[in-house]
């Protein structure tokens, strides 16, 4: 694995300022655990790692009538197990429980799923 440097900001101000200074190819990461393994295999080299996950208000679930949104770094499991989330969005909940075992859904975000999807179409075929 390719040398990099971490940053974790406590604000998106200073997120958005440090991808802003940060060399070309620099990553936000909230669980990370797609990208660590593209790192190990050294598919994907970022010299910089962004850690959102100490930013206030990326961890909380929100749903009201007509929207559920989660943060960046609300884990997979908070997500599968909310209890709104398992009744009204069932088929969101069972795929969350499917997705992975469960030491990776406490680490994965409930956005994994979708960044793993990009992050294997950017990756070069080998």
């Amino acid at each position: 694995m390719k040398a990099f440097t971490y940053i974790r900001p406590t604000t998106a101000k200073e997120a958005i300022s440090a991808f802003a200074s940060a060399a070309e190819g620099a990553r936000y990461i909230a669980g990370g655990t797609t990208l660590y393994d593209l790192m190990k295999l050294n598919i994907e080299r970022p010299p910089f790692l962004i850690d959102v996950t100490a930013i206030a208000g990326l961890n909380e679930i929100d749903i009201n009538e007509d929207r559920l949104r989660f943060g960046a770094s609300v884990p997979m499991s908070a997500v599968a197990s909310h209890e709104t989330i398992r009744t009204s969005y069932p088929v969101l909940a069972e795929s969350l429980w499917k997705a992975a075992s469960q030491q990776l859904r406490n680490m994965a975000t409930g956005t994994h799923p979708v960044k793993a999807a990009v992050a294997v179409a950017r990756s070069p075929l080998v």
